[in-house]
């Protein structure tokens, strides 16, 4: 914004002949040169990390902003050279004022989003276990953790599987069904479950059989 307010003051004092231009076009050509070389390098590296992190980003957006900069500083000395007109500076100034200002507004606005989608509230870890505990052919249910994996939530348990389970083999089935309950429930995608199989209990019935007669 000071740039912009002072560029708008200095751009109608040299219009209206209140200031004498003393820009030197061959110094803005030499420093723009330099400057091209050093954040263009610089912009380059940072460029093929840029969407691995905001701050890297917002790193890049700030360096690529010097880089053109650099270019409309030495488009601005060739024009100051061939038509004398100094208010050119001023303008390629104040554009690139209002290009910073409206990024800068967008990736402010991108943070905000990122802040409230990046921390989900996790269920309980004790509701997991509850829910999991329920299920069809599951003995017990423990060492249960709900955390964020890749900023996403995350399931680890230890499922102990009814004995006649084990003996049919179902592990895979119990799996998608516990799988599926924490999707369905938890919105929860990612899981990391041990199934274990529980001791003799008497019972070696198939999953899916009723005991009752």
């Amino acid at each position: 914004m000071t740039i912009l307010t002072l560029g708008t003051d200095r751009f109608v004092d040299l219009h209206h002949g209140h200031e004498r231009g003393d820009v030197n076009p061959q110094i803005m050509a030499l420093v723009s040169m330099l400057g091209f070389l050093f954040h263009g390098t610089a912009a380059w590296v940072l460029y093929k990390g840029r969407k691995e992190s905001i701050n890297v980003y917002a790193v890049f957006l700030h360096t690529f902003f010097d880089l053109l900069s650099t270019v409309t500083t030495l488009v601005a000395s060739v024009i100051i050279v061939l038509t004398g007109w100094q208010q050119v500076d001023v303008l390629f100034s104040m554009l690139i004022a209002v290009f910073v200002l409206v990024t800068g507004l967008r990736l402010i606005y991108q943070c905000l989003q990122r802040l409230r989608g990046a921390a989900p509230a996790l269920p309980k870890a004790a509701r997991v276990e509850k829910a999991l505990a329920q299920l069809d052919h599951v003995a017990s249910v423990h060492n249960v953790t709900v955390s964020m994996v890749d900023n996403a939530p995350a399931v680890g348990a230890h499922i102990v599987l009814k004995h006649h389970c084990t003996l049919a083999a179902h592990d895979a089935k119990c799996r998608a069904a516990a799988e599926q309950m924490l999707q369905s429930k938890f919105s929860i995608a990612h899981s990391v479950l041990q199934i274990e199989a529980s001791a003799i209990d008497g019972n070696h019935q198939p999953c899916g059989v009723s005991g009752a007669s």
